[in-house]
């Protein structure tokens, strides 16, 4: 259904030279459940891949293109995330091309025992942005996954 969606714009694989990540890109998406303390987001697995979240934007076209992936569980393709830095190399190859991106900042952030306005500041790593950027996400630390680490990387022009 991706494939029929984005066509040749659909990412394949994504690459982080510096931190050794060259990882296979699968189509995900998220549903949301009620539970006993309210709605809540369940996001799809992507496996042992890293998963492009077919709710954003594709790399390329001028929004925000979201990817996440698991740390320690699953072949852990983004572990070490947050080890990268400004200035870190970003490549995302589709079947027509290969984009490259350039770090801009890592956020590390809580995400258990946080307020419902706190999670809806979190969501905003997932939402439109006004200019082509990426947006990769996995848990933290290791041990656990009580925080979230987020990459912001935009084009090399």
């Amino acid at each position: 259904m991706a494939a029929q969606e984005f066509g040749d714009e659909l990412p394949l694989q994504i690459r982080i030279p510096v931190i050794g990540i060259e990882a296979e890109v699968v189509a995900v998406g998220w549903h949301t459940e009620m539970s006993s303390s309210g709605k809540r987001v369940l996001w799809h697995s992507p496996g042992n891949a890293a998963g492009f979240l077919v709710s954003s934007s594709t790399p390329g076209s001028g929004s925000n293109a979201v990817f996440y992936g698991h740390h320690n569980v699953n072949g852990s393709v983004f572990r070490g995330l947050d080890r990268l830095k400004s200035g870190d190399e970003v490549i995302v190859t589709n079947n027509v091309k290969t984009l490259k991106y350039v770090v801009q900042h890592v956020d590390l952030f809580e995400e258990n025992n946080i307020s419902s306005a706190q999670k809806l500041v979190n969501l905003e790593y997932f939402a439109p942005t006004g200019s082509d950027q990426l947006t990769i996400l996995t848990c933290w630390p290791f041990t656990g996954n009580s925080h979230r680490v987020a990459v912001i990387a935009n084009p090399i022009e």
